[in-house]
């Protein structure tokens, strides 16, 4: 079986929605989820990778495949999942979905994400 058939982790996607707080500041939040148990595989970003998205001011040190494109975008974060259910952190989102062949296993896409400090923003 390949990978793009069994992809080892999962994942829940949720815009972030930013209000104004009672006393004038901004308050993140969770918006409705997007997509859940979503097969993914969530790998490190590679020293290219990181350096690329530095050069930008971009923390970016993750990358997380999807064999769909997931329509992701950067006010987004993803709750990724290892197969036993166990949490493998929460990510926020750094770069719109990017079609990936160079995996050596088909077409994939790739999204950059770094991961929360804070963990969800529910």
């Amino acid at each position: 079986m390949s990978l793009l058939g069994s992809m080892p982790h999962t994942a829940s996607a949720y815009p972030i929605v930013r209000s104004k707080g009672s006393l004038g500041g901004s308050r993140d939040t969770r918006g409705p989820v997007l997509f859940t148990g979503r097969a993914c595989w969530l790998q490190s970003a590679g020293d290219n990778e990181v350096a690329r998205f530095q050069k930008k001011g971009i923390d970016a040190s993750a990358k997380i495949y999807f064999t769909v494109d997931p329509g992701l975008l950067t006010n987004h974060e993803i709750d990724v999942l290892d197969g036993s259910g166990d949490s493998l952190g929460t990510w926020v989102v750094k770069s719109r979905p990017l079609p990936d062949c160079n995996v050596g296993f088909g077409n994939l896409f790739k999204v950059m994400a770094e991961q929360s400090t804070t963990g969800s923003t529910n």
